[in-house]
């Protein structure tokens, strides 16, 4: 589901970048992050820098990471969910809103000239059904990438693409809320031994920012937390065709 460069160029590219893959990154190294500054504020600004700087270069491995992760994990998902938000979306089967599932056929068939499959087709051959569905929908984000001209798509992805990476990424989150809270007992123990200082507000705040970064990648990072996302780009996806004309932008 993730926007191309195509018709928003590079700079909307970089929007999604930022909201998509590198918003869950800092999230991850966070705690250390606050926890560095929390037992270093002695330090002149330039040297408090240095844990965001050292952050900066494991971002970009763990960019690729998250990216390899949140993609390799939808199609976990999209298993688990029964395909697609938007192909489910569109088949005969179990689909609550026959009304509107048959709108969006019509629709789509006058866009792209082609007959999507009956409910006896779907029940016949579900996978060449599903085919077309996918056909239908790979030609509808080809036609709405644009985020100037389809705010309400690009915002939905941008959201889905956020959650699907923090999930990717919630081992290596776990990992380095855990890191800090032991970080910050060790230090605190290295304090009453006179080794190193660190203040009772420093040791509250790396703690309270732990435990909450903690209650968000445990119970906040989950699979249905994806879904909710899933459905809504791909509610907005196909409420374009609305809009789209044939021979249209």
């Amino acid at each position: 589901m993730d926007i191309s460069l195509s018709g928003g160029g590079l700079s909307r590219f970089d929007s999604y970048s930022r909201r998509a893959r590198l918003t869950p990154l800092f999230l991850v190294v966070a705690p250390i992050v606050v926890l560095c500054v929390a037992v270093i504020p002695q330090l002149t600004a330039w040297y408090r820098l240095a844990p965001v700087a050292v952050a900066a270069g494991v971002l970009f491995l763990l960019d690729q990471l998250g990216r390899d992760r949140g993609r390799k994990l939808q199609d976990q998902l999209w298993i688990t969910w029964g395909g697609a938000p938007t192909t489910v979306a569109l088949r005969h089967k179990r689909n609550s809103n026959d009304v509107l599932r048959g709108r969006r056929h019509e629709q789509l068939k006058a866009l792209t000239g082609r007959d999507l499959p009956t409910r006896r087709q779907e029940q016949q051959n579900p996978a060449k059904a599903d085919q077309e569905y996918e056909t239908s929908v790979a030609y509808l984000r080809s036609r709405t990438r644009n985020p100037d001209e389809f705010p309400l798509v690009f915002k939905e992805n941008c959201n889905y693409g956020f959650r699907r990476n923090m999930l990717g990424l919630r081992p290596f989150g776990l990992s380095a809320t855990l890191a800090a809270l032991i970080g910050a007992a060790v230090v605190l123990a290295l304090r009453g031994m006179s080794v190193t200082l660190i203040s009772p507000l420093g040791f509250a705040a790396v703690v309270l920012f732990s435990l909450a970064a903690l209650v968000l990648w445990r119970r906040v990072v989950t699979p249905d937390w994806v879904k909710v996302a899933a459905d809504a780009y791909a509610d907005r996806l196909l409420e374009t065709t609305e809009t789209l004309t044939p021979n249209g932008p």
